[in-house]
């Protein structure tokens, strides 16, 4: 876990909500849940998830998360000794902890998921490369926010480091890569980076390129707010909601 992964973590334990539900995808983009939800002071959750990973092993283990139902589970060498003969687990049929009729009627369902690039307006891409080329499966993403943004208090919330390839490309962007939305705009919440949260639920395509702009990298922000001009989101009155400047980066 870099600085990176931990501030990310700290921003997902600010959403999600004690007492809840929660779904967590994979990568190790989510080093720093279990940190991000105690030090939010996060209890008692249950988890309801498709997989089981290694953080969601550090959620159990910190007693933050007291119940785990999931399809399968994916992770180290330690996550399958642990998960053995473990009554805090429970294994149940995809098809059932899919379904986004049973997400959206737990209450306070917290959908975490990850992507490839988050464009101005909220859509997903966490399925093609800028080649067209399939860089993998959105799993029960769909499902899950889908789901959880229809909860009663739920939020379906993407996190994503700001930048891909060595900081050479911003995953916060005018238009996706080529190839079908993963997930569209009205099923995301908000959006988490390393440098803050992105409230995107009732918002106006305005707010909303304004909120993601302003958690991008720092060295993306002036090039995303003029793009966003171009294609008319943005005029030079939203310049000053524009943190263009004095965020530090994250290393």
């Amino acid at each position: 876990m870099t600085p990176v992964e931990s501030n990310i973590g700290s921003n997902i334990g600010k959403l999600v909500e004690s007492d809840g539900y929660l779904q967590v995808g994979i990568g190790n983009v989510f080093g720093g849940l279990a940190k991000g939800l105690s030090e939010n002071g996060r209890q008692n959750i249950r988890i309801f998830s498709e997989m089981f990973s290694d953080p969601m092993k550090d959620l159990v283990e910190a007693g933050i998360a007291v119940e785990a139902k999931t399809g399968f589970a994916y992770g180290s060498t330690d996550l399958y000794k642990w998960l053995n003969n473990n009554q805090k687990v429970e294994f149940l049929p995809t098809i059932e902890t899919n379904d986004p009729a049973k997400v959206s009627a737990l209450k306070k369902f917290h959908a975490v998921n990850t992507a490839l690039q988050v464009n101005l307006l909220g859509d997903v891409n966490a399925t093609f490369g800028a080649d067209g080329a399939r860089m993998s499966s959105p799993g029960g993403q769909v499902e899950f926010m889908s789901g959880a943004a229809r909860s009663e208090g739920g939020k379906a919330i993407i996190a994503i480091r700001s930048t891909a390839k060595e900081e050479t490309l911003s995953t916060i962007v005018m238009d996706l890569y080529q190839g079908p939305v993963t997930t569209s705009h009205e099923n995301v919440t908000h959006v988490v980076t390393e440098y803050g949260i992105a409230v995107l639920k009732g918002k106006t395509e305005r707010e909303r390129a304004i909120n993601l702009i302003n958690i991008a990298h720092p060295k993306f922000r002036q090039e995303l707010f003029n793009q966003a001009q171009k294609r008319g989101f943005l005029n030079d009155k939203d310049a000053p909601m524009i943190k263009l400047n004095g965020a530090e980066n994250v290393k």
